[in-house]
């Protein structure tokens, strides 16, 4: 159910998506977002979404010489 939220707000902002599933069920979720469409003020609700925040923290690798984030982890928490 999210993935069609979020293809379908992507679509609707013109830009393409090349959603990636070997799950043939998930597959034709993907394809079934021409079915609704999101109001202008819809839209504008998903701008409102806070940018740059993580929903997993990755803290089993904060030490990896990789690890993307160097900064205070906690910082960019919001769950």
């Amino acid at each position: 159910m999210y993935n069609r939220i979020l293809i379908r707000q992507i679509m609707q902002r013109g830009i393409s998506v090349i959603p990636k599933s070997v799950n043939p069920d998930r597959i034709r979720e993907n394809f079934d977002v021409f079915d609704f469409k999101f109001t202008e003020n819809e839209m504008a609700q998903f701008d409102l979404i806070k940018q740059n925040d993580r929903l997993f923290l990755f803290e089993f690798g904060k030490n990896h010489p990789w690890h993307p984030w160097k900064e205070d982890l906690k910082k960019h928490y919001f769950l």
